[in-house]
């Protein structure tokens, strides 16, 4: 078991900077990065600021299973969304979180304290976006779910927004990529930040107001449960050759709709939004760590026509991968 030490001592605690071996999740607009590294793996914190928000992407590369600790002197408040692998941690006053891939919640806690566990071999990435409470005392009128939250804040009580975890949209994953990855610089860089990252939240506290507490949709047996997380896996695995929801199903022996009704239940979309997203994501991916053609790139995402895949580039990140190499560069 590992202690992870609380953000407001990372400048004490761990290396700023970012080694070579993870410069691949370098992000463009971080104001301070740390990392720090172990028999468990590497971690690397980098942080965006604006003036009513932070933003933190925070990776763990993991070698073996692990459990970290921690704890802080100080209130938590923060969107957390899962990007990379499913996160299972515990937080005082709020008791066990299973926060699956591409799910977010908002949480407080006035004196954190818990654990997370990672599996060997994976790659684990999370964005934490860290709100000025006026922000949220300011967006109470626009939505009612936000004065429950606010009460238990005032109360000093740990508190999660909602009991289910909302699905993360593919416009919030687009404005994500904009907040980490732009080419601005100044007063314009810091007006811009504060403008995307407050569209993030209000976005977020929609779709948080979209999610019901109805009981599940369709009854799955553990068994049902794994071979959906197969299928998710397998998504991903073979992007660059896609298959049918058919051929998926009849290979995980499943029925169709038991696919499709459980992995929307599970991930909060379809299997073939699911690889949509997955595959735009994989495109920027190659865009910020490799200098991979844009051609080669379609292939590799399983675009077999290019003007298809710079098509869909461009309506999921509102500009197309050639315009985002140039600002790149």
């Amino acid at each position: 078991m590992y202690a992870l030490s609380p953000k407001q001592e990372l400048e004490d605690t761990y290396i700023p900077g970012i080694p070579p071996s993870l410069t691949r999740y370098m992000i463009s607009n971080a104001d301070k990065t740390f990392h720090t590294s172990g028999d468990y793996g590497l971690q690397l914190f980098q942080v965006i600021k604006s003036k009513s928000f932070e933003a933190w992407q925070i990776d763990f590369e993991i070698k073996t299973d692990t459990t970290f600790t921690t704890s802080a002197k100080e209130p938590d408040l923060d969107m957390h969304i899962a990007i990379q692998n499913d996160f299972k941690y515990t937080l005082n006053g709020i008791g066990e979180i299973i926060l699956p891939q591409r799910r977010f919640n908002f949480t407080y806690s006035p004196l954190p304290e818990g654990n997370t566990k990672f599996e060997k071999d994976r790659h684990y990435q999370y964005i934490e976006i860290h709100p000025n409470l006026e922000v949220l005392k300011g967006l109470v009128s626009s939505f009612p779910i936000l004065d429950k939250f606010l009460h238990n804040i005032t109360k000093e009580k740990a508190v999660m927004l909602t009991r289910q975890h909302p699905s993360t949209t593919g416009d919030m994953l687009a404005i994500i990529y904009r907040i980490l990855y732009n080419s601005y610089e100044g007063p314009i860089k810091d007006l811009y930040l504060e403008t995307k990252l407050f569209e993030l939240l209000v976005l977020g506290l929609h779709q948080s107001e979209q999610t019901t507490t109805k009981p599940d949709a369709v009854s799955l047996s553990d068994y049902e449960k794994e071979r959906i997380q197969e299928a998710k896996d397998y998504l991903i695995t073979n992007m660059d050759n896609p298959c049918s929801i058919s051929w998926l199903a009849k290979h995980l022996r499943l029925s169709e709709r038991k696919l499709r009704l459980g992995f929307k239940q599970q991930y909060g979309t379809t299997p073939f939004d699911f690889m949509l997203e997955a595959r735009l994501e994989k495109a920027m991916e190659l865009l910020l760590t490799t200098h991979t053609p844009v051609q080669e790139m379609a292939a590799m995402t399983g675009y077999s026509y290019v003007p298809n895949f710079i098509a869909a580039f461009t309506k999921r990140f509102g500009q197309t991968p050639g315009s985002f190499l140039k600002k790149k560069a």
